[in-house]
């Protein structure tokens, strides 16, 4: 269900009174790349402990209440290789809101997550992994984008992944 205009200009008031950092924002970036995120990559990409992620989730979900879901969480754990230590994060999936208010604040074409098997969402989290590992090390990173080459051709990998300066050739 998209959020209409009026409804997403209220929304992101009530997100930038309740979060004047704007931490909103940047966790909803996250989703960017893939349209999920785990709470591993929410505190690598926010810089937050556990507790203090919980305290923000919960805190965007209050303010969020009344408007359709901003990100929703993954209602059963995902399998873990054998002899993974700990608990499996928590996985979120971006909702209509969510890419709603992200299409508001400079991302268009953002949409909800559509992803429905497991197998698909421990992907896109893998992907996310790379994306973030090749931001922090500096590299230049387009994940999941299509790349248009020849006569109506093109081609979707998951990272294109440039050092810093590099310049692609024109195809």
């Amino acid at each position: 269900m998209r959020t209409s205009d009026p409804d997403i200009r209220r929304l992101q008031q009530e997100l930038e009174t309740a979060f004047p950092d704007q931490i909103w924002l940047k966790l909803l970036e996250l989703f960017l790349p893939s349209g999920v995120v785990n709470t591993a990559h929410m505190g690598a990409g926010l810089g937050m402990n556990r507790d203090k992620l919980s305290r923000l989730l919960n805190k965007l979900v209050v303010t969020g209440a009344g408007f359709p879901a901003i990100i929703r969480l993954l209602d059963h754990p995902l399998k873990r290789p054998a002899g993974s230590p700990g608990k499996p994060p928590h996985v979120y999936l971006l909702d209509s809101s969510g890419a709603d208010l992200l299409n508001a604040n400079g991302h268009p074409g953002t949409r909800p997550c559509a992803l429905k098997t497991d197998r698909e969402i421990n992907h896109a989290l893998s992907m996310l992994s790379v994306h973030m590992a090749a931001r922090e090390a500096g590299l230049e990173v387009l994940t999941d984008a299509v790349i248009n080459f020849g006569e109506q051709r093109s081609i979707r990998p998951d990272q294109r992944i440039s050092p810093s300066g590099w310049t692609v050739c024109p195809v």
